[in-house]
């Protein structure tokens, strides 16, 4: 579980800031996926991968990111606009950081739901 815990941000987080915000490039090893012919490959794969290599490599996407939110504060702050579309529309780096949030907290959600299958103990 651990494995799909890191490997699906990683592959989220800097496509969020990199890809989006500023149209660059993505990064490997997500960028020469085959998305279509592998819908989930970071699902599909993360419990192959040695966990010391998935928390590398989600924390170079965290520090990516980090850099690209750095640059976008500094250029224009939490309202600079991204450079390309993602449903059709354009987001700021307040909608982007926000969604990230977003998606680590659902995350968290499942790996709680998990934990609680298994000890039985609820929060309060």
């Amino acid at each position: 579980m651990r494995q799909l815990v890191l490997n699906e941000p990683s592959r989220t987080e800097p496509p969020a800031v990199r890809e989006v915000l500023w149209a660059e490039d993505g990064i490997e090893p997500w960028e020469s996926v085959d998305w279509e012919a592998s819908p989930d490959w970071e699902f599909d794969t993360a419990i192959h991968d040695d966990p010391a290599d998935l928390v590398e490599n989600w924390q170079t996407s965290v520090s990516l990111a980090r850099g690209n939110a750095d640059r976008a504060c500094a250029e224009g702050g939490l309202d600079t606009r991204s450079k390309t579309t993602r449903h059709g529309e354009t987001h700021n780096l307040r909608w982007i950081l926000t969604h990230m949030i977003e998606e680590y907290a659902r995350h968290n959600g499942h790996v709680d739901l998990i934990r609680e299958s298994i000890d039985g103990l609820t929060g309060e």
